[in-house]
Order: structure tokens, then sequence, then C-alpha cells
């Protein structure tokens, strides 16, 4: 497969939302071949972690 068509499928599910970049759930799921509660699950593990770091 083209690098460039990889790399403008990429770009094409990168929306910005409030002047920040973001990527639905489901096309970062789709990109990495996981089912789409495991993207958010890790989120949240990390989410986490950077709480307790400053608690």
């Amino acid at each position: 497969m083209d690098l460039c068509f990889i790399k403008q499928t990429i770009q094409n599910k990168i929306y910005e939302i409030r002047d920040q970049c973001v990527m639905l759930d489901r096309d970062l799921a789709a990109l990495y071949g996981v089912e789409t509660e495991k993207p958010l699950r890790e989120s949240f593990n990390n989410l986490r972690e950077t709480i307790s770091c400053f608690t």
C-alpha cells in the first residue's frame, strides 16, 4: 500500500474540535485493529494513573 495513501487516510480521521486535534474512538480502534472498548479502557486507565500521581 502506498505510504502517501496511508498518511492521507489517517489525516482524514483527525478532526479539530475546540482547537484540539482529536480522533474518534472507532477510527483509532480500526487503525489498531482492536475493539472500540479497548482504547477507551486504556484512556481511562491512563487518566486514573495521571490523577493518582497528583493526589
